[in-house]
């Protein structure tokens, strides 16, 4: 990873230091929004998976959408069916894309929070919204199972927390 302060340069004038309390500082900021996200999942309608999303900017300062899975406004809010990938549920990334009002052209900067990982459809649908950075925190796999391919051709990163956080520097 190359140091925004450039730490380690000939040149440089910071320290070792710094550079240890900046990963410490975002490495207590991914588990923030990964926590509120978890707290968000509570309000989710669906019994079999609670499942909450939340979009932030890189630096970690500004909330621009929440998500949950959950039905169409005044809808029913009741599973459809209990078979796996067939709730009938929107499923909160869909949510907070849809609320997400920041343009296109500004969001590369996004991170997207997901208490589970994207099904493939919710993965075609973050690829063409313009996020490349997802975190994740349960392992989820629908029956096409494309998320992981999906982002890796749109280029898009897609990182699970547990695995992540353990080396925050790679967000």
């Amino acid at each position: 990873m190359e140091c925004k302060k450039n730490v380690g340069c000939k040149t440089c004038k910071c320290s070792k230091n710094e550079k240890i309390e900046d990963l410490e500082r975002k490495s207590l900021k991914l588990k923030t929004f990964m926590t509120i996200c978890e707290s968000l999942s509570a309000l989710s309608h669906d019994e079999k998976y609670k499942v909450a999303t939340i979009i932030t900017d890189d630096n970690f300062r500004e909330v621009y959408s929440i998500g949950y899975n959950g039905d169409y406004r005044s809808g029913p809010n009741a599973r459809t069916d209990f078979e796996h990938g067939q709730s009938g549920f929107l499923h909160s990334e869909e949510n907070a894309l849809m609320h997400l009002s920041k343009p296109y052209e500004l969001r590369s900067n996004l991170i997207l929070f997901c208490t589970h990982k994207p099904c493939t459809m919710c993965a075609k649908r973050i690829a063409n919204s313009g996020i490349k950075k997802i975190v994740y925190k349960n392992e989820y796999k629908d029956a096409l199972n494309q998320t992981d391919d999906i982002f890796l051709r749109s280029g898009v990163s897609c990182h699970n927390f547990e695995v992540l956080y353990g080396s925050i520097e790679n967000l």
